[in-house]
């Protein structure tokens, strides 16, 4: 029941992160945008920390802070703010617009936690908690590819504005892929070696998910499509 009441929690602010996401990328403040980024990213490196100290309490309790300290940070200093409550005409259009979204988005949450779920299910609480450290790895290695995408989007943005099709971005294809690949792959290799001797010296306890958290590094090397996504996206008007 608690856990169910933290992801509740964690879903009930997806919409408003949503929405004040668009706003940023929409009124074209992507330099204000990527701090935000950068401050969430580095508060829900932070909390993933706390199962060290509080085991699966600390796991639940983080995941939902993370969801809620997001809010408040994109908040302060948003471009544009709500007002009026709408029309019928706009809720149906952003309904046929978002539900395809909706429906990704849910898929991809029940991916990321899917190896969590599985290890719950067939062990124990001690082998869930030594799974968090492939968490951490699994979260400090986006962290580089989020940020290279965010502070690339303008550009991409601006150049496909000019050129009108997506012939024009093939140059930036290949940047984008090209930074994406060297960054994911350098972090990779550095969380696949550095990560025994960091838990050894640091986390004694947790040396038992050693072996996952270097299967998580080697895994992530997928995270190089975040660079090709943001072409993706500003074709398809982040649709």
């Amino acid at each position: 029941l608690v856990a169910m009441a933290c992801v509740a929690s964690s879903m009930a602010t997806d919409p408003f992160f949503t929405v004040m996401d668009s706003v940023y990328r929409g009124t074209q403040h992507y330099a204000h945008l990527g701090r935000k980024l950068i401050q969430i990213n580095s508060v829900a490196l932070l909390l993933g920390l706390m199962p060290i100290w509080a085991g699966i309490w600390g796991l639940l309790a983080g995941r939902s802070l993370q969801a809620l300290f997001r809010i408040p940070i994109l908040r302060r200093g948003l471009p544009v703010l709500p007002s009026g409550r709408g029309i019928r005409e706009d809720i149906l259009d952003l309904g046929k617009t978002g539900l395809p979204l909706l429906v990704a988005g849910a898929l991809y949450g029940f991916l990321g936690v899917a190896d969590r779920s599985l290890a719950a299910s067939m062990l124990g609480p001690e082998e869930v908690g030594h799974l968090t450290l492939a968490g951490l790895v699994v979260t400090a290695i986006q962290f580089g590819p989020m940020t290279l995408t965010t502070m690339l989007y303008p550009r991409i943005a601006a150049h496909y504005g000019r050129g009108g099709t997506s012939r024009c971005l093939r140059r930036y294809y290949w940047i984008t892929l090209g930074l994406s690949a060297a960054t994911v792959l350098a972090m990779c290799v550095a969380a696949y070696f550095l990560i025994e001797p960091f838990t050894r010296h640091f986390l004694p306890k947790y040396v038992d998910g050693i072996a996952a958290a270097k299967v998580a590094a080697l895994g992530s090397m997928g995270f190089l499509y975040f660079g090709v996504g943001a072409i993706i996206a500003v074709v398809r008007r982040n649709t």
